[in-house]
């Protein structure tokens, strides 16, 4: 399998996460654009990872500096860029569990 452009972006520490969701889903859609508005931010989420997130919660984890996906800002508009958006679902999606008894590895 050759690397996806999204997995060489990554720490190291996140590639081998990367590579196992990747390898198990669909191809990513590579024409969003680099940078993403939140509500393009959220579709993107959902369509390529299948988590569901909406605008206002990406909002309201950013103003709380919480573990949401960091953002650029243009003026008052935050721009998601998706190497982000790809490390922070694949944090939040976590390793493969054959059930859910499976302890979580910390």
């Amino acid at each position: 399998m050759t690397p996806t452009p999204i997995i060489e972006n990554l720490p190291p520490e996140l590639q081998q996460r990367a590579e196992t969701h990747v390898s198990h889903a669909e191809p990513p859609i590579t024409n969003w654009p680099p940078n993403l508005r939140r509500r393009d931010a959220c579709r993107y989420l959902q369509t390529v990872y299948g988590i569901v997130v909406q605008p206002s919660t990406l909002a309201k984890w950013h103003c709380l500096r919480s573990d949401g996906p960091a953002a650029y800002h243009a003026g008052r508009t935050p721009l998601y860029p998706r190497a982000e958006l790809d490390a922070w679902a694949i944090r939040r999606l976590g390793p493969l569990r054959r059930s859910t008894s499976e302890l979580q590895s910390a």
